[in-house]
């Protein structure tokens, strides 16, 4: 096993624990969905989530050439933290009943941390890449600045329509970044 490998395993588990906590958050809304409706901005919103951690972890894969300690190993490891939190709290806790817990109300208690979590989750991601990889300036980065500014402002303005012109405008970022940036496997 090489050390991108050993490394990357890693990163996994903390991707699956994000993962999960969406997926469980889902099934856990379709459940009550009798008792509380499910609001579809929340579900959207966990939707990019899981997006975001899937297009991370497959990101890494640019990092396969990095020689490897535990400093850079905590480098490439501190742009998960603030997603799999944003993941741990967009969907209603487990163990509060649907009566308890109205998604709507849930999300807009959540939303600020949530979008503040995502920039800097792309902040962070940013400075391991030009850390670990010596990465040159690309179209990238503007991306991604546009990306932070997005996710700032969308955490100081409660209005429905809004978040949702600005999840839209994510989603297009997230899939210009993906093209642009994602390494191909090979």
């Amino acid at each position: 096993m090489s050390e991108f490998e050993y490394v990357i395993v890693l990163m996994s588990f903390i991707v699956a624990f994000g993962a999960s906590e969406l997926l469980s958050g889902w099934g856990r809304q379709y459940l009550a969905r009798a008792d509380a409706k499910p609001y579809p901005l929340q579900l959207v919103a966990s939707a990019l989530l899981l997006g975001a951690l899937l297009q991370t972890v497959w990101g890494y894969w640019g990092f396969r050439s990095v020689s490897w300690g535990f400093g850079s190993f905590l480098l490439a490891l501190l742009p998960l933290l603030p997603l799999v939190g944003a993941a741990g709290i967009i969907m209603p806790p487990a163990g509060q009943s649907a009566a308890e817990t109205d998604p709507k109300q849930h999300y807009l208690a959540v939303y600020p941390a949530v979008f503040r979590l995502l920039a800097t989750w792309i902040a962070l991601g940013t400075i391991a890449e030009l850390v670990l990889v010596e990465a040159s300036l690309h179209l990238g980065h503007a991306v991604r600045l546009v990306g932070v500014l997005l996710l700032v402002g969308l955490s100081f303005t409660p209005n429905p329509t809004i978040h949702w012109a600005g999840l839209a405008l994510l989603a297009a970022l997230q899939a210009a970044f993906v093209r642009m940036v994602t390494p191909a496997l090979g």
